[in-house]
């Protein structure tokens, strides 16, 4: 479980490297699963990158 905050009145973006997960599925703050974000080249390095809100908190369930 991953949990991010920008804490910037302006948008960013994260950028998540890792090969020691199969799936990622963004959750809500109860930590209950919304969607699976799809990592780019997942069989070289799966690399997520998504954009972020102002002060938007970011929950991810990485599964191995």
């Amino acid at each position: 479980m991953l949990r991010w905050y920008n804490m910037s009145a302006n948008e960013t973006a994260l950028e998540l490297k890792s090969n020691s997960y199969s799936s990622c599925y963004k959750r809500n703050i109860l930590e209950e699963r919304e969607e699976q974000v799809t990592p780019e080249n997942f069989e070289r390095s799966a690399v997520i990158n998504m954009p972020v809100g102002a002060c938007e908190i970011v929950t991810l369930g990485l599964i191995k």
